[in-house]
Parts: structure tokens; C-alpha cells; sequence
């Protein structure tokens, strides 16, 4: 049977065309997997028998994950493990503050770029998600919780951009207005920086939010906290993601996580201005995490504090990321499906 978390919007439609039914009962049909109470269970009394019948044997109505264990932070953070139907292990959580709720999602199990100031990079990687799977736990998570999550940020285990195709396709179920129905704007995709998939993102017009990993202005020393970014130089990165902005007339997100002694002082401040400054952006500083046998600390207060009021005086927009799930290892960097 075919998996009906799996389909876009198009696909559906081509599979009715296939099938010998008119493609605008996909309509139809997508509302009453996404938007009814319970998905797969709707009532199907306005589609022929016949296309009814067809559709029960041929497709899997079922999420492709299963809720396994549900962990409550102190702050009202949730986290998720889920199982897949091969037995592995992932994580996604949900973050609420104030009107404003969020899902961090995953897109790998595991990651395979190994940056050495994240659990999920220090498992290795397993697979790749499918669309389905990434799909699933919005579903899930909101059919929990009990409301519709006002935001989406693929930020959570795995690199989204080394998973192209299964992202795009179900950034295009989230988004649909028939589908999950949310803004663009309001999914946004993280990456460490490759360049090939950024890429993509300008050729095809993403209008989603672009988050981009940096932590160090050094491309060296970049590479060395996080392997994977060896063969995308930071130079060659700043000048695509200047593309990106006046392509796409959007600021890009960049992400650093202060890490004490490693590039949190001021003249490393100094540096990160000098290489950002050229670029629409708005920069989240990160307070690390510890995990097993990680060897780095995070930065202290106040030198955190002179860090962000030197990049805020250069007239960058800065903002702390305020630490959401630590005590359930939830934060950010903390996700490693339930191994740390």
C-alpha cells in the first residue's frame, strides 16, 4: 500500500488522473487527511463509491511514527521520542511562549556532519526521514498538544539541506492551504551551509526562512568545530548567501553558539561584524548546551553579555535565544533520539 503522508498535493492529483478519477477530488481528499479531526477517517460521502473503494485499498492512512515517550520541562517545553516502523529512534519538540508555539523538527535520524558541540551529530548518522515521517510529527505533536503550532523550524536532529528532495516535498504539505496550512514565513529551515542546496533554495524561490549555522568568523576554525563545512569555504558561503538576499529580497538568519575561550571574545566579535555586516541578516547568539563528553563549556554571563552589546552597538540585529527544554535535554544541540 502506498503511504498517504507521502504524497504532495500533485502527486495526488496525478494519481487520480492514473486512476481514471477527475484530479479535483484531491480536494477533497487532502482536507480530510489534514484538516478533519481524524485524519484518514473522514466522512468521503461527497466521493463516488467506486473512488472510495479504491482509495481504502490503496492507501496507508497511519502516521509513519509512533509516539514512544512524551518528557515535560519545567518550563512547559515537551519533548518526543518517536519510533519509525524500522525501530529507530527520533526526536522533535514542542516549545511554547506566550502566543507563540513552535515545533522543532527533525529530518534526519542522526546527522552525518558531525559537529563536535552537538549530540545529534556525535551519534552518527542512521537515515535519511521520509516525507512522511516529517509530516508526521506535526501531526502528532499537535494532535497532543492539543492546538496548531504557529511555527515550524526544521532545526531539531539532522541537516535539513542534506535531505533536499523529502524536505521539499513535505515543506509543500506543511504550506499547502489544503494541506497543514502554514505560511512559509513561518517554516523556517536550518543548515550548517551547503552550498548546493541553497542553491536550490534560490533557484526555486523558497520564500521559508533560511537559518544558517556559523559559530566562528575563521573558516579554519570553523571547519574544526564543525567538520562538515572542510569543503564549503566561508567565503565562497557569504557570497552565495548575498545571492540568496538580493535574489530573494529576504535578511538570511545566522546562528552562533558561544562557546567559552573558543569564540566568544571581543575580538572575535570584532571579526564576526566585519564578516556579516555586508549581508541583510539577523544573528541569534546560542547559549551551549553541555552533552556526554562534549569538551566544551559555555560562555560566562558577563562575557556572553559584552559579546552580544558589541555585535548590538555595530548596528547588527542581535538577538539571545532564550534556552528552552534543558532540563529534559531539549535545548538546542541536546537532541540525539533519546541517547544522550
Amino acid at each position: 500500500m502506498i503511504v498517504f503522508g507521502q504524497l504532495t498535493f500533485k502527486e495526488l492529483e496525478k494519481w487520480l488522473l492514473l486512476e481514471g478519477f477527475k484530479a479535483q477530488h484531491a480536494r477533497k481528499i487532502w482536507q480530510d487527511f489534514y484538516q478533519a479531526e481524524r485524519a484518514g477517517q473522514s466522512n468521503k460521502q461527497d466521493l463516488p463509491i467506486r473512488l472510495i473503494h479504491r482509495l481504502e485499498e490503496s492507501f496507508d492512512y497511519s502516521p509513519s511514527l509512533k509516539t514512544d515517550q512524551i518528557q515535560k520541562s519545567a518550563d512547559g517545553t515537551q519533548k518526543f521520542l518517536f519510533k519509525t516502523g524500522d525501530n529507530l529512534s527520533v526526536e522533535a519538540v514542542f516549545i511554547p511562549q506566550g502566543k507563540r508555539n513552535t515545533i522543532c523538527l527533525s529530518s534526519q535520524i542522526g546527522c552525518p556532519w558531525s559537529c563536535r558541540f552537538c549530540a545529534t551529530g556525535a551519534m552518527g548518522f542512521r537515515r535519511n526521514m521520509s516525507v512522511s515521517e516529517m509530516v508526521s510529527q506535526v501531526t502528532l505533536v499537535q494532535g497532543h498538544v492539543q492546538e496548531k503550532a504557529s511555527n515550524l523550524v526544521f532545526m531539531g536532529m539532522g541537516e535539513p539541506l542534506s535531505n533536499f528532495e523529502n524536505l521539499r516535498s513535505s515543506h509543500s504539505i506543511l504550506t499547502h492551504p489544503l494541506g497543514l496550512a502554514f505560511p512559509p514565513r513561518r517554516v523556517t529551515i536550518s543548515t550548517i551551509g551547503l552550498l548546493d542546496g541553497i542553491q536550490k533554495m534560490i533557484d526555486q524561490n523558497w520564500t521559508s526562512p533560511l537559518a544558517v549555522s556559523l559559530h566562528h568568523h575563521d573558516g579554519l576554525k570553523r571547519s574544526e568545530l564543525m567538520p562538515g563545512t572542510l569543503m564549503h569555504g566561508l567565503d565562497e558561503l557569504m557570497g552565495l548567501l548575498k545571492r540568496y538576499t538580493m535574489k530573494l529580497n529576504r535578511p538570511v538568519f545566522f546562528e552562533y553558539l558561544l562557546l567559552k575561550n573558543i569564540n566568544d571574545s571581543l575580538e572575535d566579535a570584532a571579526a564576526l561584524v566585519e564578516l556579516i555586516r555586508s549581508i541583510p541578516c539577523r544573528l541569534n547568539l546560542i547559549h551551549f548546551h553541555p552533552f556526554g563528553e562534549a569538551a566544551f563549556q559555555p560562555s560566562d554571563s558577563e562575557q556572553a553579555d559584552a559579546f552580544y552589546r558589541y555585535i548590538q552597538k555595530a548596528g547588527i540585529q542581535v538577538i539571545f535565544r532564550k534556552s528552552r527544554g534543558e532540563d529534559i535535554r531539549a535545548a538546542c544541540g541536546q537532541l540525539a533520539g533519546g541517547n544522550a
